[in-house]
This record gives C-alpha cells, sequence and structure tokens, in this order.
C-alpha cells in the first residue's frame, strides 16, 4: 500500500488528509498541534504531534520513505521551506509544498519541490492526483461520475481504442481523444474500436472516481489495486 504524508493540519492540509483516507490511502498526518492531530487521529492510519522543521523528527516518523509528502503550514514560509529541504535531503520521492505568493512560489520550485496553489488545487482535487500521477486534470461532477484526462505516453503509443479495453479493465467510458497542439487541437469523438492512440493524445474519461484513479495509474505505469488506491510494485 503506497504511503503518504500531509504535514500542516490547518483547514486545507485536513481535507486533504481525510480525502486521502476516504480514497483508503495511507496517511500520515503531522502537526505541532495537538488539538489538529487529535480531530484526524481516527481518520488516518498515523496522526502525530511533531515540529516537522526537525529533520530528526521527520527520520523517526519514516516521513521521508512516504510516496508523497505534503506539506501545507500555511503562512510559515520559512517552516515550509526547512521542512522540504530536510525531506528533499533525507530522500523523500515527491515533495509538493503549498505556495502562498508568486515570490514563494519560484523558490520552493527552485528548491526542487511542487508547489500546489490550494485556490486552484482543492484538497479533493489533489488528493485524487497525488494518488494517481497519470491524470492530467480530474473534475468532480454532481452525481456518480467524473471526468479525468490522461496523456498517452510511448507504452501506449500505437494501441487501438480495443486494445486499451478501458471499460473492461477500468470500467471508464473514453469520451473523446484531443491531438495536437495547443494553438489547433483536434478533438476526436465517435471513436472506433480501431481507432489507434498517438503520443500525447489526451484521453477524456467518464467513471466513478475510483475507476478514474485506477485508469490515471494504469496510463502512468503504476498499478492500482482493484481494492482501493495505492497499491504498487516496489
Amino acid at each position: 500500500m503506497s504511503r503518504y504524508a500531509v504535514i500542516g493540519l490547518g483547514t486545507f492540509g485536513m481535507s486533504l488528509a481525510r480525502a486521502l483516507a476516504r480514497l483508503s490511502a495511507e496517511v500520515i498526518a503531522v502537526d505541532n498541534d495537538l488539538a489538529n492531530v487529535e480531530q484526524v487521529r481516527d481518520v488516518v492510519h498515523t496522526a502525530v504531534r511533531m515540529d516537522a522543521r526537525d529533520p530528526e523528527a521527520l527520520r523517526e516518523q519514516s516521513i521521508h520513505e512516504v510516496d508523497a509528502a505534503v506539506v501545507c503550514m500555511g503562512e510559515d514560509f520559512e517552516a515550509s521551506e526547512l521542512c522540504a529541504v530536510h525531506l528533499s535531503e533525507l530522500g523523500c520521492r515527491r515533495v509538493l509544498v503549498r505556495g502562498t505568493s508568486r515570490e514563494r512560489v519560484e523558490i520552493l520550485r527552485a528548491l526542487g519541490s511542487e508547489v500546489i496553489m490550494p485556490g486552484i488545487n482543492a484538497a479533493r482535487k489533489l488528493a485524487v492526483q497525488i494518488l494517481s500521477p497519470g491524470l492530467v486534470d480530474f473534475a468532480h461532477l454532481d452525481g456518480p461520475h467524473d471526468i479525468g484526462i490522461v496523456e498517452v505516453g510511448t507504452d501506449h503509443a500505437g494501441e487501438s481504442i480495443a486494445d486499451l479495453a478501458l471499460e473492461e479493465k477500468c470500467k471508464v467510458k473514453l469520451l473523446a481523444i484531443r491531438r495536437g497542439g495547443e494553438k489547433s487541437p483536434e478533438i476526436l469523438t465517435g471513436l472506433a474500436g480501431s481507432t489507434e492512440v498517438r503520443v500525447g493524445d489526451r484521453l477524456y474519461l467518464l467513471g466513478a472516481e475510483r475507476d478514474v484513479i485506477r485508469a490515471g495509474g494504469a496510463f502512468a505505469g503504476r498499478p492500482v489495486g482493484k481494492d482501493g488506491l495505492g497499491s504498487r510494485n516496489r
């Protein structure tokens, strides 16, 4: 099972930790405020009160060994920066940090962190994209279905829609293919099973949230388990 850390349990971090846990991910929730930790203790796999600026504390909790660590420490930019640096130095494979201004975003990117902007990436949407990096974009719809967009890489180029068997393997429906550059894309609909996909094609998929995530995992070369999310080969 994949493991994720959410560091900083303010409004956004709390929502993200809950969203990841709801999607069956193993979540380590971290904050230096015990009251915040207690709010998610019964929801996530592990909830810890600690100072995330301390590299030894991060090491003791094996935070650097998670699949992705999301630093959501709000306006405390210095703390976020220190935590991100320590995680990178400890070898964390993926570090995402909440950015609060253009200048801070540039600094965080220079440090090698992925930057998230909560005003753009709501917690639920971010949870889905963390779990399934193959998804280029994701939109929640009213009702039982959502839409996900995946981009075709070299692993699937040349395969036909019939070969992909998206409905059979992932229980998602292929609505359309967007082909070509940003300036003059071609939108393909009414697709035949013999239609072949190309590198760079973007596939618009409709399905239940978990099935869309599973499809995104397949296109990222990262299998996602049937029972939920977060299975991965090590």
